[in-house]
């Protein structure tokens, strides 16, 4: 359990409700290695953490990362995901909407709704105004509205290279 940061002596013959401080989330990251698993599913795994401990828990699996594990990092903060991620995918309605390069795709998003998601991302550097929310929800009301289209699964096609996009032809339902 070292390579993930704990001292067994803290964790063994505990219960989960007795962990704290990313301790649960190290246990089962040390329970998958053990398992020598090839890619790790983290589905929110930082999400009720504190700050410092989310950063310690983050750090943890960008290492792991760098060992040639493979982690799909599912997670709504959009700003956490863009500095983890290599590759991402965009849902709406838990259909894929965009996926590609993170790069590309949080800095020249070409969906109506990943444009409106990017759009809807806290800037440090100024605060919103009411305006600024107005604008964003009716954004995400329209790129969530209904759309006319065949049903079923969109069609992806590629934006540019490596960014791939849901069709016009065939948009999310």
């Amino acid at each position: 359990m070292v390579g993930v940061g704990l001292n067994p002596s803290n964790v063994l013959g505990k219960f989960p409700h007795q962990l704290g401080g990313g301790q649960p989330q190290r246990v089962l990251t040390a329970s998958a290695l053990f398992l020598d698993i090839q890619i790790l599913v983290a589905d929110e795994m930082i999400s009720m953490l504190d700050a410092s401990t989310r950063i310690e828990v983050f750090n943890l699996l960008a290492d792991l990362k760098s060992r040639a594990l493979s982690i799909l990092f599912i997670i709504h903060d959009l700003s956490l995901g863009y500095y983890i991620s290599e590759r991402a995918i965009i849902l709406r309605r838990g259909r894929m909407v965009e996926m590609g390069d993170t790069d590309k795709m949080f800095h020249h998003p070409q969906h109506p709704y990943s444009r409106s998601l990017m759009a809807s991302v806290p800037r440090l550097d100024r605060e919103w105004d009411a305006t600024d929310l107005a604008t964003r929800q009716a954004e995400i009301e329209h790129a969530d509205a209904p759309e006319a289209g065949r049903p079923g699964e969109p069609e992806l096609v590629e934006g540019e290279p490596d960014h791939l996009v849901a069709s016009a032809g065939h948009p999310s339902p």
